[in-house]
């Protein structure tokens, strides 16, 4: 059962206190030590008190709730890689099968680029994220529902280096993977999404954005959109635009009990074979300060002496969710403002729990 605790409830530094309502503290605390507008988590932890909570604000006088919506961000990346990989369980996909097998020739895109390659950030595609011209169209028209073909044929820029010869983080990479998915499954994403994860898994609060009704409860994102230091309530803005750039590179929305789940059910062996699950967890290394190696949709984190796998997201808002293998605890994070010490917080929530245990034994 999850234990919802009203936010910014204070209690006494007593070892004996409560798991859940030292999580709730430790999260009022790192949302004023790095002074976030709100902070939504969820730990959940096998054969124990699963906890949700919620600190600061959605937007002016309305406070946070465990059960609101945030966009998760290249946290979806995490979704679309298990959904390849059920593909190749099914033979409806392999990893080697080169992207002449399923889609087109686009400029700038080596059609000797394998799945593998895709999943794993070793194509060398640009990423097209980070260029100023598309957030310039999204601010735009933000009613603009983009293809996922416009995306490759307009922002795509030359390659960073030939397929298998380095590593690169790219957006590109997972829009190219929704493509061969819908060739390759003959269905909408959101279809297979929820067909295969979302409903047998009862994950009723995780949603595919633009292809499926999001409900109202949406936690408000900020952003500065007048690039004038103060951070902007961005509920006036159609979010159409943003999130058909993200589409399978990370349009999953969800709340962070659902995000905790997710990743309890993926890496505790419930989505997928052995095999595909020791396919996912092969990394390679990466250059960021926040993790230690990518693997299929897969980051792996070291926290506090201890390996983590999951995956983060940025944007108007912020996520990351975590599990560590040797406990089979989950751990989500969810800000509703895009730079957010979110991989700190998680730590933070990671220490509590390993004090709390250490003083159980």
């Amino acid at each position: 059962m999850i234990l919802f605790l009203a936010c910014n409830e204070k209690n006494p530094a007593d070892p004996k206190i409560a798991l859940s309502e030292k999580f709730q503290n430790a999260l009022d605390d790192a949302r004023k030590t790095y002074n976030l507008i709100g902070l939504s988590a969820a730990v959940i932890i096998p054969d124990g008190e699963d906890w949700a909570g919620c600190s600061g604000n959605s937007h002016e006088d309305v406070p946070l709730s465990p059960d609101m919506l945030f966009h998760a961000g290249s946290s979806g990346k995490n979704y679309t890689a298990a959904l390849t990989l059920a593909l190749v369980e099914e033979n409806k996909l392999k990893l080697e099968d080169s992207l002449y097998k399923w889609l087109p020739e686009y400029s700038n895109v080596d059609s000797n680029i394998t799945i593998l390659q895709l999943l794993n950030h070793t194509s060398g595609l640009y990423n097209y994220t980070g260029d100023q011209e598309v957030w310039d169209a999204v601010f735009a028209d933000p009613h603009k529902v983009w293809a996922p073909e416009e995306i490759i044929t307009q922002f795509l820029k030359e390659p960073y280096f030939s397929p298998g010869q380095g590593w690169h983080y790219s957006n590109a990479n997972y829009v190219l993977l929704g493509m061969i998915i819908k060739q390759a499954s003959g269905s909408e994403i959101s279809d297979e999404l929820r067909r295969r994860f979302f409903d047998p898994f009862e994950l009723n609060n995780t949603f595919f954005a633009q292809e499926e009704a999001i409900p109202l409860d949406m936690a408000h994102c900020w952003y500065d959109y007048n690039q004038d230091g103060v951070l902007d309530d961005m509920s006036f803005m159609p979010m159409d635009s943003f999130n058909s750039f993200g589409w399978t590179a990370g349009s999953i929305i969800a709340n962070a009990e659902d995000l905790a789940k997710w990743a309890g059910l993926l890496y505790g062996g419930h989505i997928l074979s052995v095999s595909s699950l020791e396919i996912m967890l092969t990394f390679y290394p990466r250059q960021d300060p926040e993790s230690t190696g990518y693997g299929l949709g897969t980051e792996r984190y070291e926290l506090h002496e201890r390996i983590l796998y999951g995956h983060s997201g940025g944007g108007f808002y912020h996520s990351v969710f975590m599990y560590l293998l040797e406990s089979g605890i989950s751990i989500a994070v969810l800000s509703n403002q895009g730079t957010s010490h979110i991989l700190d917080t998680a730590g933070i929530l990671l220490d509590v729990y390993l004090i709390h245990h250490n003083q159980a034994e």
